[in-house]
């Protein structure tokens, strides 16, 4: 597989959910990702024409009553505007069908992230869209796909296996979702983080928008499953028995919510004085943006709280997650701990780029690849004694003994010096070629300041402050409300 370029286009897939929060902002996320990156990307939507099937099928579940009204037909002609707007910063083209043409234009396509390998969201006919069947093997990427499900049933498995068979490499979103297809595809994949978790803070905040967030304080609640039993006793609590107003926000507008789009979601979640949730991305950003967050249990859904649950282990906020052991609902998350765990530590798209679209030989293991690394080395070895030996002969013969001696000391005490340094200074530049050639003068300076700090003499100059701004644990302390300390 060859290396894109910075010309390279890349198709993402993933669910069309134009008014659903946690979609549009990890399309948002992926989008921003891939353009760091240097690629250009463009988010396809398949609208294909329903067929007979198809439309029988809709029919009757609306008939049944098993088909509610669509979200954006309950809601406001604002908040339809606000989510207009935000669509407006990702690229989106539709596609008429597989075979369109548009298609080969494309150097690569990446699926996910969101629920795109759901069974109950993905029939046999769109399996072939967001398992990427209809774009060769070479140009399938993983992006941090969720099967949304705790289990699947031998239909929905067989699903699933042929799906994950047509990529080199998956990489999904959940721990759960890798072995379920380990038990039904016998593949082993890869973990990583949602895309929105490698923006920054400060990133999420430059595209949010103040303009439904109330000036007094207030407890924000995104309730996908409605205000069950567990969400009312922690709801009593962090209210103060009711004195502190809540502000709710659903994917399907009720009387008395804001006209809310992705950006006013983010500034919502920002400014509460704390965030009562069911929902993956609620959860998220709450933990990114460092505020107050309590995780209940879904209403009237069951199989699907495993990614919450693995989410607050990724995340280390455990106490966060109602009923768990160690459940304290006004326990303070720890910025600098959430992203060296989610970003630095963990696995996140970056990481699967690397691998997927760098020049690598389908087909050959680790032992292979360290066979021939090994080889290589012996050779290089053996090439540098044979140049070493004919050097030092000449050098004697022309220059004599003394200064061949005087040439090994010199030599001896420059590679103690090198080895001391234990290629750190290697590890700096690496690191400095990506934001270098992105003219991120910014992260460029904060990491400079951060190898003054580490090559500073004393210990104690080393402060969180020195490291870049997204993983310091002093981030935004003061842009709190006065209520969120007296909370």
């Amino acid at each position: 597989m060859r290396k894109p370029d910075y010309e390279s286009k890349i198709g993402i897939i993933t669910l069309d959910g134009k008014f659903n929060y946690g979609n549009r902002l990890q399309n948002f996320a992926t989008t921003c990702i891939v353009k760091k990156m240097g690629m250009r990307p463009i988010t396809l939507v398949l609208n294909e024409r329903e067929g007979a099937v198809r439309k029988a099928k809709n029919l009757v579940k609306r008939l049944i009553g098993m088909s509610g009204p669509s979200p954006e037909s309950l809601m406001t002609e604002k908040r339809l505007e606000a989510f207009g707007g935000f669509n407006s910063k990702i690229p989106i083209i539709d596609i008429r069908s597989l075979s369109d043409p548009i298609l080969d234009t494309f150097d690569y396509f990446l699926v996910g992230s969101d629920q795109v390998w759901n069974p109950d969201f993905v029939d046999e006919h769109e399996a072939e869209w967001f398992f990427l069947q209809f774009a060769p093997r070479s140009k399938r990427v993983a992006n941090a796909p969720s099967i949304g499900q705790d289990s699947l049933t031998p239909e929905q498995a067989n699903l699933i296996a042929k799906g994950v068979a047509g990529f080199d490499r998956v990489a999904v979103r959940e721990k759960r979702a890798a072995e379920l297809i380990k038990d039904c595809a016998g593949i082993d994949v890869d973990v990583i983080c949602d895309p929105t978790l490698v923006l920054a803070a400060d990133e999420w905040r430059a595209v949010a928008d103040g303009r439904c967030t109330p000036e007094e304080p207030y407890v924000f609640t995104y309730l996908l499953g409605g205000v069950g039993a567990e969400a009312a006793e922690v709801l009593d609590k962090v209210t103060d028995h009711g004195r502190i107003p809540v502000v709710p926000l659903s994917d399907r507008q009720k009387s008395g919510e804001p006209d809310a789009g992705p950006a006013e979601f983010i500034d919502l979640i920002d400014h509460a004085a704390h965030v009562v949730t069911d929902s993956f991305h609620a959860a998220v950003f709450s933990s990114i943006l460092h505020t107050p967050l309590t995780i209940v249990h879904r209403e009237g859904v069951r199989g699907m709280f495993s990614r919450l649950e693995q989410l607050s282990q990724m995340l280390d906020i455990e106490e966060k997650v109602y009923g768990s052991a160690v459940y304290a609902s006004r326990a303070q998350v720890n910025i600098w701990v959430l992203m060296k765990r989610s970003v630095t530590r963990g696995r996140s798209i970056w990481d699967i780029w690397r691998g997927v679209l760098s020049d690598r030989t389908k087909g050959k293991s680790r032992t292979a690849f360290a066979a021939k690394s090994s080889i290589y080395g012996l050779v290089g070895k053996g090439v540098s004694l044979l140049v070493s030996f004919v050097s030092r002969t000449v050098f004697i013969h022309i220059l004599g003994k003394y200064y061949l001696g005087i040439n090994g000391l010199y030599s001896e005490i420059l590679s103690f010096l090198s080895f001391a340094e234990l290629g750190f200074g290697s590890a700096m530049t690496f690191a400095l070629y990506g934001p270098v050639e992105r003219e991120e003068n910014e992260k460029v300076r904060e990491l400079m300041q951060f190898y003054k700090v580490t090559y500073s003499s004393s210990p104690s100059s080393y402060s969180p402050s020195a490291l870049p701004s997204h993983l310091s644990s002093s981030t935004s302390s003061t842009e709190r409300r006065d209520f969120r300390s007296s909370n």
